[in-house]
């Protein structure tokens, strides 16, 4: 029979709340071997240790730096000489397809109609054969993932594609940009047009919803 002190365990639906993690990555964070186990108290409930709070943390902590879960559990295991810090931060550039899956925690076919949509880029075969994403892909693919999660479904998503002769133009507007620099060799400067750029055309935008989302109501 197991023992178990209720003042260092929690149910997981506390432990979604204070961690702000559904229940669903919270059983795939154990399963992927990052958590401590629960304890089973019958047959329908478990209790997780609270230690599992800060591991939580920590795995979403690494996560927003670059760190995939396989990197995180060696952290975890001590198998990683990695040490990261607030200071030391360590951003993952590039995603195989299952560390793509994975990290997302989509499923396959969640992700071939990403792909068979055109809603992600293909991968790229890196040096060594492997078929990768960029950084880029795995942002908006996450993205996605949200929208999904808040409602929307594939219908919807695929009507980005739709909007294509807009992000056209938008490119077309901002490559007028760049091309009036004048110091278009400086990374740094590259980088800030094309930051203030978004900024300000999602400020017009975001004007514009006002204004529709007014007259919806008036």
């Amino acid at each position: 029979m197991n023992t178990f002190n209720q003042k260092k365990t929690i149910l997981i639906g506390e432990l979604s709340k204070q961690t702000k993690t559904n229940t669903s990555t919270i059983n795939f964070y154990y399963n992927f071997g990052l958590l401590d186990p629960p304890i089973k108290i019958n047959e329908t409930r478990s209790l997780y240790p609270k230690s599992n709070i800060k591991k939580i943390k920590e795995i979403k902590k690494l996560k927003k730096q670059g760190l995939t879960l396989n990197g995180i559990k060696k952290i975890f295991d001590g198998k990683s000489k990695v040490k990261v810090t607030s200071d030391d931060v360590v951003i993952k550039t590039n995603f195989t397809v299952e560390e793509f899956i994975n990290e997302l925690n989509i499923e396959k076919q969640f992700y071939f109609f990403l792909l068979n949509s055109n809603l992600i880029n293909t991968p790229i075969d890196s040096p060594d054969g492997t078929s990768i994403h960029s950084r880029r892909d795995f942002i908006v693919a996450k993205s996605y993932v949200n929208l999904t999660n808040n409602g929307l479904d594939k219908k919807i998503l695929n009507k980005h594609n739709e909007y294509s002769e807009l992000s056209s133009a938008e490119a077309i507007f901002l490559q007028e940009h760049l091309e009036f620099s004048n110091n278009l060799d400086d990374q740094k400067s590259f980088q800030e047009i094309i930051n203030s750029f978004n900024t300000i055309r999602r400020y017009h935008r975001e004007n514009e919803l006002k204004k529709i989302i007014s007259k919806l109501y008036d």
